[in-house]
């Protein structure tokens, strides 16, 4: 029987339906997981309103999910059925200078998970192998789901360079800012 993915997907803004079709096929490089849970971001607000310049609509959003791998490429060895994890949702070219020197968030050719249509907001993501990290096993998976922001946000505090005991104003109510 052939195994399908149920999606939940921005149609126009505003509007969002229900759709199910075929899983997609995996590639060798490939993980499929389980969407255990999914957080909703200021860029899924946007596209669910049609402000989001890059992405075009049907789209299934969601690019901060945790999940359980399902099924792995055949050239996947550090991945297998069972493994609790999340994903970093940047899809880059890697053969840019950006990508070269380290800078892979700069990627001339940046691209995101939820961009091709296929986002967390579904039964099944499938991501690259190397995108995929491991959740330690006492981490819920709704903690997981939060891991892109948090890193999002230590990343911020590194730039700034603050030290402790400094005073400083944090604009933003969103999960980046709160965290």
């Amino acid at each position: 029987m052939e195994q399908k993915n149920r999606l939940g997907r921005v149609v126009s803004p505003g509007v969002v339906d229900y759709i199910e079709r075929p899983v997609a096929a995996l590639s060798a490089t490939q993980v499929r997981i389980a969407v255990k849970a999914s957080a909703i971001c200021g860029s899924d607000l946007h596209i669910f309103k049609g402000m989001h310049p890059f992405c075009k609509l049907p789209a299934t959003v969601g690019h901060e999910f945790s999940g359980v791998v399902t099924e792995v490429g055949s050239s996947v060895s550090r991945w297998k059925i069972g493994d609790r994890v999340t994903v970093e949702p940047c899809i880059t070219c890697g053969v840019c200078e950006e990508c070269r020197s380290g800078s892979y968030s700069y990627c001339e050719h940046i691209t995101f998970l939820y961009r091709n249509g296929d986002g967390a907001m579904a039964d099944h993501v499938v991501a690259e192998g190397d995108h995929v990290f491991a959740l330690p096993d006492d981490l819920s998976f709704e903690a997981g789901a939060l891991i892109e922001p948090l890193a999002v946000a230590t990343h911020a505090v590194r730039r700034a360079d603050i030290a402790l005991g400094q005073s400083v104003v944090i604009i933003g109510a969103g999960a980046i800012g709160v965290l």
